[in-house]
């Protein structure tokens, strides 16, 4: 059935006028206007840190927990995405799976270590990274403070519970830190003109 899928489907439910296809007719037309959630803030976790990656650790509801008393936004305002990246095999090096051939001799295989192949070979083959985005743009510099007080507690909780840990922080990107007189731009919307 899916092999005969195309993108007709989604022209097939804007045309359509089915009550139940409504929120989908809703958020298709909001990505035609760019009208989309607003990015808030990424951590990229250390390995050792991955056990707290899920929605029973960080969730809607505790970044609501850890608001200011000036802050009214609502767990309905926030959305968050746990990524994992990785080469394919999580942990492991891949290249360290793959046999080579040699030149001169096609019947013998045989591994080469990753330093022998290139010395930009990374430490580390996965990670873990954790997206918040908003449903309403102006409520991003709230959401923030919230969401990095939770994973400033997140953190003193892991180095208090295991001191060899003493090194394991989350820390947000500093590029993406909104400042404070950041201004409100409001969503532009664009309309094709034919008058010509």
């Amino acid at each position: 059935m899916y092999q005969s899928l195309t993108d007709e489907i989604v022209r097939d439910i804007e045309r359509s006028s089915a009550p139940e296809l409504r929120e989908t007719r809703d958020i298709i037309a909001r990505i035609h206007t760019r009208d989309i959630y607003k990015f808030v803030d990424e951590y990229i976790l250390p390995a050792d840190m991955a056990s707290i990656a899920n929605n029973a650790c960080i969730n809607e509801a505790k970044i609501v927990g850890y608001r200011s008393d000036n802050d009214d936004f609502v767990e309905r305002d926030v959305l968050i995405d746990f990524c994992l990246i990785h080469y394919g095999m999580r942990r492991d090096n891949p290249v360290d799976r793959i046999n080579f051939y040699s030149k001169y001799n096609t019947a013998e295989k045989f591994p080469i270590s990753s330093g022998l192949i290139s010395l930009c070979v990374p430490e580390k083959y996965e990670e873990r990274i954790i997206r918040i985005f908003t449903r309403t743009p102006s409520k991003r510099g709230q959401i923030q403070g919230a969401a990095r007080r939770l994973m400033e507690e997140l953190s003193s909780r892991i180095v208090a519970s295991s001191p060899s840990n003493s090194s394991a922080h989350i820390t947000p990107n500093r590029g993406l830190t909104l400042p404070n007189n950041l201004p409100q731009s409001p969503v532009k919307r664009r309309r094709l003109d034919f008058s010509m």
